[in-house]
């Protein structure tokens, strides 16, 4: 598995009629958050969701109604409490992966997990069953539509990155997302890659293993890769992934999880109506999240939940 170093060339918002026809933007599908970047002169740059939201991460969260898609990144992450069966969030987690794979998640997400064409993981919408190759098109078509926002120009090429344990499946389901967004996937990078360029790693002009250690919001892994420098100037760095392994339940959302395991079971062994206890499955997800921020700071933290509300303390 190699992965070469040299990041595309993409256009400048700054001064749009300089962007190139056909620019390619880098795009970080992740499992709790995603965002879009592109290289131009200046340099990388991420982009920014621009107007009065001064944000570049996207929440990887995207809401339907008949019509279709209703909302995607933060206003669909708002909507989670009101919406708790038509919201879908960490779709990554089921791509490319059977639906007997992911069956232990039925009772974590607030969306209904079903089983889709050819034993596949998938969600269910009323009449209409979705990939999450689809929900994951509609993420990056939204990413798609920021970046030409920003660039000025239409955008149909990407360099998407995945993480290193990606099977040919996943890989192949993430092509098939970017084909459905109107987007060609021009090069899947694996993240530590992208983690080793953007340190500035194999610009030393020596051989060097580097360990990357990713822990990101569906896995905690880490990877050996092996830096290979050019034989001149104009060739490109070489990565080597010469080993990977990790933990795909070991990500932010299972320390969510793990902090309101015991809340989820009685949620699961509740006969109430499926609405009442999707909500309370987006409820507790808050309450877990909420509770990890707060971990983060201090040694003990208590959340209580108030009904509908969630409320720190």
């Amino acid at each position: 598995m190699t992965d070469q170093s040299t990041p595309p060339p993409a256009g400048s918002p700054a001064n749009p009629d300089a962007s190139p026809p056909d620019p390619i933007i880098g795009i970080d599908l992740g499992t709790t958050n995603s965002l879009v970047a592109f290289v131009d002169d200046q340099g990388p740059r991420v982009i920014e969701a621009g107007g009065d939201v001064e944000r570049d991460l996207v929440p990887s969260v995207v809401r339907y109604g008949p019509s279709g898609v209703e909302a995607v990144g933060e206003a669909a992450a708002r909507g989670l409490r009101e919406h708790p069966l038509r919201t879908v969030y960490s779709i990554k987690r089921f791509m490319g992966r059977s639906f007997e794979e992911r069956r232990s998640d039925l009772d974590v997400v607030s969306y209904p997990l079903v089983e889709g064409p050819r034993g596949l993981a998938a969600v269910a919408f009323e009449d209409r069953v979705r990939t999450p190759q689809e929900i994951s098109a509609d993420l990056l078509a939204h990413l798609k539509r920021r970046a030409e926002d920003a660039l000025g120009v239409d955008v149909h090429r990407a360099v998407v990155t995945v993480p290193a344990y990606f099977d040919d499946g996943q890989r192949q389901a993430t092509r098939d997302a970017g084909r459905l967004a109107g987007l060609e996937i021009v090069r899947i990078l694996n993240e530590p890659t992208a983690a080793a360029l953007a340190y500035g790693l194999g610009r030393r002009g020596e051989s060097e293993n580097v360990v990357v250690y990713d822990l990101g919001g569906g896995t905690f892994d880490v990877t050996v890769l092996e830096v290979v420098p050019p034989d001149d100037e104009a060739e490109e760095s070489i990565f080597q992934v010469r080993a990977t392994a990790g933990d795909t339940r070991l990500g932010g959302d299972d320390f969510d999880r793990i902090l309101v395991e015991s809340q989820l079971r009685r949620l699961a062994d509740d006969p109430g109506d499926p609405e009442s206890k999707a909500r309370g499955r987006a409820v507790l997800r808050e309450v877990g999240e909420r509770a990890k921020r707060l971990l983060s700071d201090v040694e003990r933290a208590e959340v209580r939940v108030e009904g509908a509300g969630v409320v720190p303390d």
